[in-house]
């Protein structure tokens, strides 16, 4: 992480990797990445259900570039958040159905937005509000 960076700057950066007897190995092609503030988050509505957890979710629209969706994150309740969200592409719905759960346990969810930027980047916002859902419970008749 490079902390010393100033917002709308472009920044280069390469890696050099290194072999046991401290020689320089050949160096990566540079990635050329520019510092802007992060699009603003989605808001998020979670509604359990007897099988599924439904999520709903919005975001203000992107002061630069483009939406390109969302990606949804879950955790248990006690558990830290993934660093991986649970879709493998940027959902483009505004709404999630996450199934297969167990009951009784207490899940909470972030929403990001991903935004295409105009320079070709892509850039995730910062978190939704969080939201937590149980399966709710039914019995048969």
């Amino acid at each position: 992480l490079d902390g010393e960076t100033r917002r709308d700057t472009a920044y280069s950066y390469y890696v050099v990797p290194f072999v046991r007897d401290n020689s320089a190995g050949a160096s990566s092609a540079p990635v050329r990445v520019r510092v802007t503030p992060p699009p603003l988050p989605p808001v998020l509505r979670v509604l359990p259900a007897p099988t599924e957890i439904r999520l709903e979710f919005v975001a203000p629209a992107p002061g630069e570039g483009s939406l390109a969706g969302y990606n949804v994150y879950r955790s248990a309740k006690d558990e830290p958040m993934p660093y991986l969200p649970l879709n493998k592409e940027p959902l483009a719905d505004t709404f999630y159905v996450d199934s297969g759960l167990d009951r009784k346990v207490a899940y909470r969810y972030v929403v990001r937005a991903v935004v295409r930027m105009p320079w070709g980047g892509i850039a995730e916002s910062g978190a939704s509000n969080e939201g937590q859902g149980v399966l709710e419970e039914w019995e048969y008749r």
